[in-house]
């Protein structure tokens, strides 16, 4: 691990890993150049994993791969922000929904301790919303078909707007069904619980009365 890195805001993210690893510098120039604006969603997983991926398996010794698992680590290491969330979508999810990347087998023991938690994390809400299609299964909706194999996919499908990431408040509605449903701890790796609603409003107050005080 780099000792005493700075954790940096999301809209210097991208850099930040560019001058950790500086095999990402061209990468990122060519994505300014392609998008005249900087995506950090589409240069990191577009971009930036495609390489961390290639070299893993081309050069697996190679000390840059340290140097991004340690900026990974630095950033899901803080506070349920969107640094925070940049990494665990486009590194954490990004090597695990809808089955396990291969290179994880050779990553797994040098992935540090909040990373690794995190994908413990992700693992075990796939597991919950796997669920969902014995527990839940009066949606009717196709996709609870294959939900067991593709949870992360159907929840990203209905997903309508989350309300609160702390506490993993979701707005719902089946695109096939039309149906409205309030989520709550969906990701937090606890039991999922979904209630049916005839309509968005009231799917949105349930959630809504949710919420800690202010």
């Amino acid at each position: 691990m780099i000792e005493r890195m700075r954790r940096p805001k999301y809209d210097e993210s991208m850099e930040w890993f560019a001058a950790a690893v500086p095999e990402l510098a061209p990468l990122l120039l060519r994505h300014l150049a392609d998008w005249d604006e900087l995506l950090p969603y589409v240069v990191f997983e577009d971009d930036y994993m495609d390489w961390f991926k290639s070299t893993a398996v081309a050069e697996p010794t190679n000390p840059s791969l340290r140097k991004f698992l340690d900026c990974v680590e630095v950033l899901l290491d803080g506070p349920a922000d969107e640094a925070g969330n940049l990494a665990d979508i486009g590194f954490v999810e990004h090597l695990v929904a809808g089955g396990e990347d291969p290179v994880l087998v050779q990553l797994d023991r040098q992935l540090g301790p909040v990373t690794q938690a995190a994908f413990d994390r992700f693992r075990s809400g796939q597991r919950w919303l796997g669920e969902l299609r014995r527990e839940f299964g009066t949606c009717r909706c196709g996709d609870f078909a294959h939900v067991v194999g593709a949870a992360a996919s159907f929840y990203r499908e209905h997903l309508v707007w989350i309300d609160d990431i702390q506490t993993c408040l979701d707005l719902l509605q089946c695109p096939s069904t039309r149906f409205w449903w309030s989520s709550t701890d969906a990701r937090a790796g606890g039991k999922v619980e979904m209630r049916r609603h005839a309509d968005e409003a009231t799917a949105a107050q349930t959630l809504r009365a949710l919420l800690p005080s202010a």
